[in-house]
């Protein structure tokens, strides 16, 4: 593969779309969601899930994605936004401890809004689920483990993870999709010190990261382009996150 880290990505990611993905592949795919849906039903029935509902009462009630613990439907933008951020609530919610990151709330939220309001297969679903968390934990493990010193990584590599899923469910062409992940990245924050006292801030990483990727993969469709070397320039999401960042992790074994 050539090109920077996000071209390399996103080669892989339409790629995956194309192919036929192995039995087990997909059984871990269905016990991710489940798993998911495990967490966020009793985080929807409290705050900061139910604040939110309340807060943005106008992104609702029309919409095709569904913003559980409202019992109304909303746009993919704010279903994604607020799943995202009851999935993580109650602190069950999945986690790959190479990266010290829950792909989940963030990558799952983001891929069933987006399921839901673009009328998507059960089958794209569990594809778009794999890809989001496959690019997203490689780019974690890339970044660990200093990363995680001030930063939340559920709030900042999740948003890879949301942006992955959507293009994939989007069926975003290469460029496309290396743009989604590039315009991802500088959307990408979520502060350790926001849940190092009293706050309701930590789920909300999860559902920020969810919409931003969401954001990013809906305006890459139609042209919006961001920075392909972001990640490994001398600027961008290595430098400016991690003292012990190794790019060669983002790509190793990546489709296998």
């Amino acid at each position: 593969m050539t090109g920077t880290i996000v071209e390399k990505l996103a080669d892989y990611g339409v790629a995956e779309r194309a192919r036929a993905l192995p039995a087990e592949v997909r059984h871990h795919a269905k016990r991710a969601l489940i798993d998911w849906f495990a967490s966020l039903l009793p985080g929807s029935m409290v705050d900061p899930a139910q604040a939110m509902i309340k807060g943005l009462a106008d992104e609702l009630g029309h919409g095709r994605a569904y913003v559980y613990g409202s019992g109304k439907f909303g746009s993919l933008r704010a279903a994604a936004l607020i799943n995202g951020t009851a999935s993580h609530t109650i602190e069950f919610d999945d986690i790959f401890r190479d990266a010290i990151y829950h792909p989940g709330c963030p990558t799952i939220g983001a891929a069933l809004a987006a399921a839901q309001a673009k009328g998507a297969s059960a089958a794209d679903l569990l594809t778009a689920i794999i890809v989001g968390y496959e690019v997203s934990t490689r780019i974690g493990l890339s970044v660990q483990p200093s990363h995680y010193k001030s930063w939340h990584t559920t709030g900042t590599i999740g948003t890879y993870g949301a942006a992955a899923a959507v293009a994939t469910i989007l069926k975003l062409n290469k460029e496309q999709f290396a743009h989604a992940l590039a315009t991802s990245a500088t959307m990408a924050a979520a502060l350790q010190q926001a849940f190092r006292s009293d706050s309701m801030s930590k789920p909300l990483h999860a559902g920020h990261a969810a919409e931003a990727g969401a954001m990013a993969a809906l305006s890459a469709e139609y042209g919006m382009t961001g920075a392909l070397d972001v990640l490994e320039g001398e600027a961008g999401f290595g430098a400016a996150m991690s003292t012990t960042v190794d790019w060669s992790k983002a790509t190793a074994g990546l489709g296998a």
